[in-house]
């Protein structure tokens, strides 16, 4: 679940607090190996981020703003089994852990049919989960860290009616250990292109596509049977409807498209094969 709230001050002064979470969730009814000394495999990594955030109109063409990032995570994982041994990691339960970062923006209309984006998030450090440091994250310092992210992208209006947009993002998934040591990420450049068109005052249609490189390897396909939601390729479609009162009600659905992973080196005989989509619902309101 994720919200958001705007308060303009003034004419050039905004003041607002968003949320952004993301995560990935697998429980499984059996091992993950035919062991009996392994318990059945579960595990979650839950993240958000709160956002008190201040944005200054400094010209009728460019806004700026920036924003404290305040980071929780959950953890926890069960019958992940010990490299070299018959023995699993011993399970915890789930332990949180806190950080600390900001984020950047800023937002130019070059004229009245092009604008241009830029954003900066800097790596943020979370605090060690305890007792998973002593043994599953002891490789890693016993952190997950949230990556450094950059994003550039540019808006058309070509009629008043149609938007089209491009961005790019980066995420270094390879500058935290516990991405890159423990599953193999690499750094991802991810590629958007959607678009809006109001078919009338009250409705929006919305549809767009995004790709990307797989964040990690096929040798280390093993380590990522585990993960959902790591498909490089997706479509989404979506639309918008307004009221009246200044509310709007807003559905989104995702489709990520299938993908297959033939494991190599020391993954040889694994294969991953998925596909998945999921249903978005939002409200807005002004007052």
């Amino acid at each position: 679940v994720e919200f958001g709230i705007n308060y303009q001050v003034d004419e050039k002064l905004s003041l607002g607090f968003s949320t952004a979470a993301s995560g990935v969730l697998f429980r499984y009814n059996d091992a993950l190996l035919p062991n009996p000394n392994l318990d059945r495999a579960k595990g979650a990594l839950l993240q958000v981020v709160g956002l008190p955030t201040l944005a200054y109109k400094v010209s009728d063409r460019l806004s700026l703003g920036i924003s404290l990032a305040l980071a929780a995570q959950r953890f926890e994982a069960q019958g992940i089994p010990i490299p070299g041994t018959d023995e699993g990691f011993p399970a915890h339960g789930a332990k949180y852990s806190f950080g600390t970062g900001w984020r950047a923006g800023a937002l130019w209309k070059a004229n009245d049919w092009v604008s241009f984006g830029a954003m900066y998030a800097p790596k943020i450090k979370m605090s060690k989960l305890d007792e998973y440091k002593q043994d599953l994250l002891s490789t890693v310092a016993g952190s997950i860290d949230m990556p450094e992210q950059y994003a550039f992208g540019v808006a058309v209006r070509p009629t008043d009616r149609l938007t089209l947009a491009l961005d790019w993002q980066h995420i270094s998934w390879q500058n935290v250990d516990a991405y890159h040591e423990l599953f193999g990420w690499r750094s991802q450049d991810v590629f958007r292109l959607g678009g809006a068109y109001a078919l009338t005052p009250q409705w929006t249609v919305r549809t767009g596509y995004s790709t990307t490189r797989r964040q990690y390897g096929s040798d280390f396909a093993t380590q990522n049977a585990l993960l959902v939601g790591i498909n490089p390729n997706a479509v989404t479609l979506g639309a918008t409807r307004s009221f009246r009162n200044g509310s709007e009600l807003t559905f989104g659905y995702e489709y990520d498209l299938d993908a297959d992973v033939k494991g190599t080196g020391p993954s040889t005989g694994t294969k991953i094969s998925t596909n998945m989509g999921f249903v978005t619902v939002g409200y807005g309101w002004k007052f």
